[in-house]
């Protein structure tokens, strides 16, 4: 299963790469493809692929990356929370779609349509919906920690 978010100045692809390449554990893929190059530029400060290795580079595209990774919606859509109110079963099915989310969007205001969405969100961290989310945000945090560690080792740039 492969997700793809298409935006105006990026892409986002999230897919199980051990499936695409037949791994015995999952891997996770999370891409953000910058597709406008001023963008390329103001996000990582920089115009050639050597300076990817720059600490301050990378601490910038790892930032970039997170937050872009934050706004996304990761849960169970076939998994309500119990006890939820019919509006709060109504704001799901939206919420799930990204079509029904779209319609939302273009009919509303951006604060009334906002609200929603962060009532949707604390539906989600209140029944630990978002749990998923939050354990792979720290595996992003631990592997940024590990390549930076290489990075200031001089490992990445043998590599």
């Amino acid at each position: 299963i492969m997700l793809v978010y298409p935006y105006t100045q990026h892409r986002i692809k999230i897919y199980d790469k051990s499936l695409q390449n037949n791994l015995g554990s999952q891997v996770l893929r999370f891409e953000k493809k910058l597709t406008k190059n001023e963008k390329i530029v103001s996000v990582l400060n920089s115009r050639v692929l050597s300076d990817l290795t720059d600490q301050s580079t990378f601490m910038s595209m790892h930032g970039d990356l997170k937050k872009t990774f934050e706004s996304i919606v990761i849960a169970d859509s076939k998994v309500l929370p119990e006890g939820i109110s019919d509006a709060d079963k109504a704001l799901f099915d939206v919420f799930f779609s990204r079509a029904k989310t779209e319609t939302l969007k273009s009919q509303l205001k951006s604060e009334p349509f906002r609200l929603r969405k962060r009532r949707f969100e604390n539906l989600l961290t209140g029944s630990n919906m978002s749990a998923i989310k939050e354990k792979i945000l720290r595996q992003m945090e631990e592997q940024s920690k590990d390549l930076l560690q290489k990075s200031e080792a001089g490992v990445l740039t043998s590599m």
